[in-house]
C-alpha cells in the first residue's frame, strides 16, 4: 500500500494541474495499468549483458533520428540555436581573445585550423554529445539495475520524442552539461572522486545544469549517510558555475526576481520559461511511455528505502516544473532524462513477464510501432529555414557593411545574427521601423513571419526572394 500511495502521488505531481480532462484520464489509467501489471513488489530478473548484435537495434534508431533531418534538409536541418552557436564559434576563432566567455569553442579550435568548416564542427560536437548521453544513461542504469534495465533505458532515450526535440532544438551547452551531470550521478553511487570533476565541469559549461545536480546532491546526501562526498560535490559544482559565469548569474537573479513578481515584458515570457515545450505539450504530444515505468522505478525504492542519487535528480527537476521556477521548461528535459534512466528496471520486467510467444510477438510489434512513429516524427519536423533560405541568409556574410536587419519573429534573433553577421533587430513590420535609422537597413520576411510587400516602393530593391534593401534618397549605398 506505502508503495501503490507513493506512486499515485508521484503520477499525480507529474500530470500538467492544467491538462485537458481525456490527457488527464489517459494518463492515469496508464499508470494505473503500469502498477496493475507489474505491481508493488519487485522481481529479480536476469542481467546478462545484450550482445553486440541486440545493441544495434537502439544505436540504429538512435542514429537515424539523428540523422535525418540532415539527409533530408542539409546543413540547415535543426532550430534556431545553432544559428548562435554559429556566430559565437565564429567569433572565437577568430579572435582568441573573446574565447573567455565561450571556453566550449576552444575545444574546435583545431578543428577549425585543421579547415574544417565551423558548421561541420558544430554537427559534429553535437552528434557525439547525443551518443555520450546514451553512454551516460547506459552506465548509470546498469550499475544501479543491471544490464538488461541499462539496455531497456537505452531504447527509451533512443525512442524518446522529447530528448529528439531537445537534440532538434540544438541546446548544445545544456546537452553536455546533461551529460556529465549523468556521469556524476555514476560517481557519486561509487563514491568516485572524479565525480568532482564531473559536477565542476557541468557548472562550467551550462550554469543551469548544477542547479539540480547540487540540489540533488545535498538531498541524496542527507538521506544515505554520504554527507561528506555529496557537500563537497555540491559545493564544486555551484563554485564552478560562478567562478566561469558571474556575470550570467546575476542576469538570471534579475530574470528570477522579474519572473517572480512578473514585471518582466511579455517579448521575454519564452526566454523566462526556458524556450521549451510547457509540461502540457510534454505530456499531450511526446509519447511518454516510460514516464510511469520510470515512477513506479522510484516507488520501488523509496518502498525499499533506498533511493539512487538519479531518483533525487528526477524528483527535484520535477518538483522545478511543478512550481514553474525561472527556465522551468528546461527542467523538464532533466526530468525526462532521468525518467529514462529510472525506466529501464520496469521496462525490462515488463519484458520479462511476458512468457509466451504471442506475448512476444506482441511486445515486438509494439517496439516496432514506436520506433516507426518516432522516425516518422524525426522525418516530419522542418527546420527553422529551408535549403534555399539558409543560402540566402548565408550569402550576407562580409556584405552590406554590416547594415542592421529587421525580423518581426524572435525566433530568428540568434540565428540570422549568426549566419549573417549583421546586427539583428526584432520590431514589428507595421511600424516600418528601418525609416528612422540614418543608414539603409535590410528587412528579413522570414517564412514565419508575417511579410512586407513593398510592391512598387522605390526605396526598396530585392536582394534576394525573401531579403529586401531599404534606402531612401540620400541613403543609397
Amino acid at each position: 500500500m506505502y508503495v501503490l500511495a507513493t506512486y499515485l502521488a508521484l503520477v499525480l505531481l507529474a500530470t500538467p494541474l492544467h491538462a485537458t480532462i481525456p490527457i488527464f484520464l489517459l494518463y492515469c489509467m496508464l499508470g494505473v495499468g503500469v502498477f496493475v501489471t507489474l505491481g508493488a513488489d519487485t522481481q529479480k530478473i536476469e542481467s546478462s549483458k545484450p550482445t553486440f548484435f541486440v545493441f544495434l537495434i537502439p544505436l540504429t534508431i538512435l542514429a537515424t533520428t539523428r540523422l535525418i533531418p540532415f539527409i533530408r534538409y542539409g546543413w540547415s536541418a535543426l532550430g534556431a540555436d545553432i544559428g548562435a552557436y554559429y556566430g559565437a564559434w565564429n567569433t572565437c576563432f577568430a579572435s582568441l581573445a573573446s574565447c573567455a566567455g565561450n571556453p566550449l569553442a576552444l575545444a574546435g579550435l583545431p578543428l577549425y585550423a585543421a579547415g574544417i568548416g565551423t558548421q561541420a564542427i558544430l554537427i559534429a560536437f553535437h552528434l557525439l554529445t547525443t551518443a555520450v548521453i546514451g553512454r551516460g544513461i547506459y552506465v548509470l542504469a546498469k550499475d544501479r539495475f543491471g544490464a538488461r534495465a541499462a539496455f531497456s533505458s537505452l531504447i527509451a532515450y533512443a525512442l524518446s520524442l522529447p530528448q529528439f526535440l531537445f537534440y532538434w532544438s540544438f541546446f548544445l551547452k545544456m546537452e553536455i552539461g546533461m551529460a556529465f551531470s549523468l556521469f556524476a550521478l555514476h560517481a557519486y553511487g561509487l563514491a568516485r572522486t572524479r565525480g568532482f570533476v564531473y559536477a565542476a565541469l557541468a557548472g562550467i559549461i551550462h550554469p543551469l545544469t548544477a542547479v539540480p545536480l547540487a540540489l540533488t546532491f545535498i538531498a541524496a546526501g542527507i538521506t544515505d549517510n554520504k554527507k561528506a562526498y555529496a557537500f563537497k560535490a555540491a559545493a564544486i559544482s555551484v563554485l564552478a558555475m560562478t567562478a566561469f559565469h558571474a556575470k550570467e548569474i546575476i542576469g538570471y537573479a534579475t530574470y528570477a526576481t522579474d519572473y517572480a513578481q512578473e514585471t518582466y515584458a511579455p517579448s521575454v515570457s519564452g526566454l523566462l520559461a526556458g524556450h521549451f515545450v510547457g509540461f502540457s505539450f510534454y505530456h499531450d504530444a511526446l509519447m511518454l511511455f516510460y514516464v510511469p515505468f520510470a515512477l513506479l522505478g522510484i516507488a520501488w525504492c523509496v518502498g525499499k528505502k533506498s533511493m539512487p542519487a538519479v531518483g533525487w535528480y528526477a524528483l527535484v527537476n520535477l518538483v522545478l516544473v511543478s512550481v514553474n521556477a525561472v527556465f522551468h521548461n528546461r527542467f523538464i528535459v532533466l526530468f525526462d532524462i532521468s525518467c529514462i534512466v529510472l525506466a529501464g528496471y520496469a521496462l525490462s520486467l515488463f519484458e520479462y513477464r511476458q512468457k509466451t510467444v504471442l506475448k512476444k510477438i506482441a511486445l515486438f510489434f509494439i517496439l516496432a510501432a514506436l520506433a516507426g512513429y518516432s522516425l516518422y516524427q524525426a522525418a516530419r519536423m522542418e527546420p527553422l529555414v529551408n535549403r534555399v533560405e539558409f543560402a540566402e541568409l548565408t550569402a550576407l556574410q562580409g556584405k552590406y557593411g554590416g547594415m542592421p536587419i529587421f525580423i518581426n519573429n524572435a525566433i530568428y534573433r540568434g540565428f540570422v545574427g549568426g549566419y549573417t553577421g549583421h546586427p539583428v533587430i526584432f520590431a514589428s513590420f507595421n511600424e516600418e521601423p528601418w525609416k528612422s535609422f540614418a543608414i539603409p537597413s535590410l528587412i528579413y520576411n522570414a517564412r514565419r513571419s508575417t511579410p512586407i510587400y513593398p510592391q512598387n516602393n522605390p526605396y526598396f530593391t530585392r536582394v534576394s526572394e525573401r531579403v529586401l534593401k531599404y534606402a531612401p534618397a540620400g541613403l543609397a549605398l
